[in-house]
């Protein structure tokens, strides 16, 4: 059976149409009122001092074209063959505008299908033969909803995707795919900050997220995002591979968390996130928002 995860529920989509009908310079009153829900604080976008403000800053008004081609998860694949050709990433088998354009004839037993221009998309294909035709018109229902989604009007103002032409696409599926462990390098101004490491562990209550953050001595650190793990591991084996890699591939940006996988005892590229958790993330403690948010400078614009 056919795992799919549904996120354009009727109140999602019609949030989605309200944000797409403002006109742009209500854009930041949106921004403010989601920033105040989540923080219980009045976000500064006339002059911006924590990483979380500056993120919501640079939603709305870098002109940092570049963001646009590196965020599509299609076309940043010839970035990464181009600045890091031995940087391994999951095949792109085929892509189309619209679902019934994919070949399955063509395709392998198993892959994933995805999309380049949203998240939460993902359909694993374990064997292709063992869809039905029931299925096979769910998954185009699904998909060709998601491709008429632009996501920056569907994520608070994400505006670097606003141009990205949304694509479904049949992808490699990497071998011992449930095994796969994440890192995600945070970089700010070109130089990689911190890291996350984590992996899906299984509990007694089932699977359960494991996250680890580290600094880029590879020590780790007192503060987290989103998941807090209090037990102590050494860093893991690829740390300092994925700091390399992080740092040649945020040269000039701005802000970017760099994502990767490790399977298998090999890493590969997942993608490049400028706006992780839509700008939207908690650090704990607070304080650590602050630093961040002192090294991110902005005067370029």
């Amino acid at each position: 059976m056919i795992d799919i995860y549904d996120y354009v529920t009727l109140k999602y989509y019609a949030r989605y149409l309200f944000f797409k009908c403002l006109p742009k310079f209500l854009f930041k009153y949106v921004i403010k009122y989601k920033y105040k829900k989540v923080f219980s604080l009045d976000i500064n976008l006339k002059k911006p001092e924590l990483l979380s403000e500056k993120v919501q800053w640079l939603k709305l008004y870098s002109k940092d074209k570049r963001k646009t081609y590196l965020a599509d998860k299609i076309k940043v694949k010839k970035f990464i063959e181009k600045t890091i050709p031995d940087l391994k990433f999951a095949k792109v088998y085929q892509h189309a505008s619209f679902f019934e354009e994919l070949n399955f004839k063509k395709l392998p037993s198993e892959f994933i299908l995805k999309t380049n221009h949203a998240w939460k998309t993902n359909v694993i294909i374990n064997n292709k033969n063992n869809i039905t035709s029931e299925e096979i018109k769910k998954l185009k229902k699904y998909y060709n909803k998601m491709l008429k989604i632009n996501y920056a009007f569907w994520s608070y103002y994400e505006m670097h995707y606003s141009d990205i032409k949304p694509k479904v696409y049949a992808e490699e599926l990497i071998k011992d795919f449930y095994n796969i462990k994440y890192y995600e390098v945070w970089c700010i101004n070109g130089t990689p900050e911190f890291f996350s490491y984590k992996f899906l562990s299984e509990d007694e209550w089932g699977n359960n997220i494991k996250q680890y953050f580290f600094d880029t001595n590879l020590k780790q650190t007192n503060f987290y995002i989103d998941c807090r793990n209090t037990d102590k591991i050494e860093a893991p084996k690829f740390s300092k591979k994925v700091i390399e890699y992080a740092k040649e591939l945020s040269k000039n940006i701005d802000f970017v968390r760099v994502d990767f996988m490790e399977s298998n005892n090999e890493i590969y590229f997942c993608e490049l996130t400028f706006t992780p958790y839509s700008g939207f993330f908690e650090f704990h403690p607070q304080c650590y928002d602050v630093i961040f948010g002192e090294k991110l400078k902005l005067e370029k614009y």
